[in-house]
């Protein structure tokens, strides 16, 4: 790693003072124990945003690029194999993780795309504070380039078994937070349905029809983002 981001967190030198080399504040960042190099807080402030920025610059082409259209096609696949869900190019859920261990007591906001098979595809996150999760969507780059339509998703095609209703567009997945868009599905809102509302949005474990194929792809992202909060 600190090959790819040398170039990045490398300071000139100057004639008062010479700046801490590049392998140390990465190992500040990764070890994340500055009292152990008697450095000042502010110091550590300030290389830890930089090396997030640099590490995330030198390897999101790598590890989280931007999915093509291919590769959202490959996605939907997944959703139609898996859980039965045609034209779904991913679940999408917003958190914001408080920080517990920071004085200021701030928050992380996240907002994460992933596939069927539990894998996150995208990832948008910034601080701080509490918002809802349709100001998340709206305040990230992905929800961004969904309103502008520049995602280069899939062409629009017929819906497996309803032919007769024309093409339809490939869609996101989301909870009853998040708007209603034209690629961006969500369960109806309230808890008076009629009845084909009710089953198509909620699960019922006695259910085998309709109703369980909104839930299930929505689980996906609900057990992911759930086991990254509990890990240490």
């Amino acid at each position: 790693m600190l090959s790819r981001v040398r170039a990045r967190i490398t300071l000139q030198d100057i004639n008062y003072r010479h700046p801490i080399i590049a392998a140390e504040r990465l190992s500040i960042y990764l070890r994340t124990i500055a009292f152990s190099y008697r450095i000042g807080v502010s110091t550590v402030c300030q290389i830890v945003p930089q090396l997030v920025t640099a590490i995330w610059d030198c390897l999101v082409e790598d590890y989280m690029a931007v999915p093509t259209t291919d590769d959202w096609r490959s996605i939907a696949e997944g959703f139609q194999e898996r859980w039965n869900f045609p034209l779904c190019c991913g679940v999408v859920d917003g958190k914001a993780s408080p920080n517990s261990g920071s004085q200021f007591h701030f928050s992380i906001v996240l907002l994460a795309v992933v596939d069927a098979k539990y894998r996150f595809r995208v990832i948008d996150a910034w601080g701080y504070g509490r918002t809802s999760d349709s100001g998340i969507l709206a305040n990230s780059a992905f929800g961004q380039a969904l309103r502008a339509r520049t995602l280069h998703l899939p062409a629009d095609q017929p819906l497996p078994g309803a032919e007769e209703r024309g093409p339809q567009p490939h869609v996101f997945m989301a909870d009853e937070a998040f708007p209603l868009r034209r690629n961006l599905m969500r369960p109806f809102p309230g808890r008076t349905l009629p009845p084909e509302r009710h089953v198509f949005s909620y699960c019922h474990q006695s259910q085998a029809g309709g109703g369980e194929r909104l839930c299930h792809p929505l689980l996906t992202v609900e057990d992911v983002s759930a086991a990254h909060r509990d890990q240490p």
